[in-house]
Parts: structure tokens; C-alpha cells; sequence
């Protein structure tokens, strides 16, 4: 079984032999290839030859004889979610379920509504079981290869960094010289979606004054003295992935009111150009 696809097979574990049929008709239905069955060992047997993506499971199965066996179908498939299915007279127990480790519980009777609704969680809650492992080694490998530290100030940081890694957000980092600022972007950067785009600093003290907006933005052929070709600018060549600015305290130059539009969907135009491109 693939750990990148989710198998849209769905285990029912029903108290009652008489509503099997309506599970196996409604799932099927709804596209699903359905496993209904009212016998425990039956569903162990199904949990192992068939992987199936979710079980829905009636609590009065859970606490069959006064004990939980939720922990011993869990064994059997650890990325496994079960959706416990109640009645009002069995809140209760569908709520130590939950304690147990069953995702949610839906109470009877269950609406066509609810029951879609129903199966398209647990199949994404699969599908992320299954993805969080890969998630978790990329992540450890990426802060392996750029950043090295074991400390819980470091470990704060990283575990920051791969929280607004998804964002399009500006991120503003600081701190002092040499606490590896630019690698903590890096790190963001390897961890977004971004990852395979351009990650470009740019060390804003070392550029003149006088040519930093030319240098971010570009000009075009003619637009000053000196300007004898058009020249793309830093903004347009980090489009699509990552530009870092570095400025290091008591630079001297003065920002530009013209700040950088770095924001997605933001539009700037080189100098002595009436169009603007997207950003």
C-alpha cells in the first residue's frame, strides 16, 4: 500500500446484522468499496488483508464485555481513524472512545448529508496520517542540512519556521550578528512550497545608495546615464520563490519610499517603464 494514497476502501463494525445492507448500499453509493461486517475478528482479518482508509464503529463494539479493544484495532494500523457511531443513551462511552483515540463520533440516525460529510473527514484524516511521517523526515533533514542545534531555543525556532513556511506572508527576522539569520530563511524557504524556486539575499548595505532601487526594481536602457542595456531587478528574479534582505544595523543608506511590493499579487515597474509586472 502506498503511503502517499489513501485507499478509499471504508471498514463498517455494526452491532446490528439487520442495517449492514444499508451501509454496504449508502457507501457504496457514495463511491466507496465498503467492508460491513457485525463480527469483530472479521474486521481484524479485514483491518489486515484489505487497509482499509477509516472504520466507522459502533461504541457498543468499542466496550463489547466492559472492555475498550479500540487500543487493539489502532495496533493493527496506527494511521488508522475510527469514527465511533452513537446514540444519545451512549454519549458517554463514544466520549472515552475519543479519550481512547477515535477521531470523532456522529450520532444515529445519520442523515446522507452527515455521512458524506462524515467520510470525506476521515479520508482526509487518513491521508494526512499517512503524509505526516514523510512531513516530519523532510522537515528533519531540511533543519539537519542548514541549521545545527539541539537547544530548545534553537528547536523553538525551527518548529516556528516550519509553522509559517505554508504562508505567503512577509517575514521580518532578527537579531544579532552572526545568529544565522539568512540560514533560518533558508530553512523557511526549503520547507515551503517555494522550495524548488529561487532563494535569493541580497546584502542591502553593500549596494549604493543612489542605485538601490535601480538594483531592486531594474531600469530599462536609457533610463539614466550610464544605463546602456535594459537589467532586470532583484525583485523580478526572485518572482515566484524567496528574496532575503539582509541590512545590517548602522547601514547608511535611507529607505525608499518606494518599498518593496514583495506581497503576492503586488505589481512594480522598472525605471523609465509605464507598465508594471506582477509580482
Amino acid at each position: 500500500m502506498s503511503e502517499a494514497t489513501a485507499p478509499s476502501g471504508i471498514l463498517v463494525l455494526e452491532s446490528n446484522p439487520e442495517v449492514l445492507e444499508i451501509w454496504r448500499r449508502e457507501l457504496g453509493s457514495l463511491g466507496y468499496r465498503p467492508f460491513v461486517t457485525a463480527d469483530r475478528e472479521e474486521a481484524r482479518r479485514v483491518l489486515q488483508s484489505e487497509h482499509p482508509a477509516f472504520l466507522f464503529c459502533d461504541v457498543v463494539e468499542i466496550f463489547r464485555n466492559g472492555r475498550c479493544i479500540l487500543s487493539s484495532l489502532l495496533d493493527l494500523d496506527r494511521a488508522l481513524p475510527v469514527i465511533i457511531l452513537t446514540n444519545l443513551f451512549t454519549v458517554e462511552m463514544a466520549a472515552e472512545a475519543l479519550r481512547q483515540g477515535a477521531l470523532f463520533y456522529v450520532l444515529r440516525p445519520i442523515t446522507p448529508d452527515n455521512l458524506r460529510l462524515a467520510t470525506e473527514h476521515g479520508l482526509a484524516r487518513r491521508k494526512e496520517k499517512l503524509l505526516m511521517p514523510a512531513l516530519e523526515r523532510r522537515q528533519r533533514w531540511i533543519c539537519g542540512e542548514i541549521i545545527v542545534g539541539t537547544s530548545d531555543a534553537v528547536q523553538e525556532v525551527l518548529e516556528l519556521a516550519g509553522r509559517i513556511a505554508p504562508s505567503d506572508a512577509n517575514i521580518v527576522i532578527s537579531g544579532e550578528f552572526g545568529t544565522g539569520k539568512e540560514l533560518f530563511a533558508r530553512v523557511i524557504h526549503t520547507s515551503s512550497d517555494r522550495a524548488d524556486e529561487v532563494f535569493l539575499a541580497v546584502d542591502c548595505a553593500s549596494l549604493p545608495e543612489n542605485l538601490l532601487e535601480a538594483e531592486l526594481f531594474g531600469y530599462e536602457k536609457g533610463a539614466f546615464t550610464g544605463a546602456i542595456r535594459t537589467k532586470p531587478g532583484l525583485m523580478e528574479l526572485a518572482n515566484g520563490g524567496y528574496s532575503v534582505f539582509r541590512r545590517n544595523r548602522g547601514a547608511s543608506y535611507k529607505p525608499s519610499t518606494k518599498a518593496p511590493p514583495s506581497a503576492p499579487g503586488a505589481s512594480t515597474s522598472p525605471a523609465a517603464w509605464n507598465e508594471d509586472y506582477r509580482l
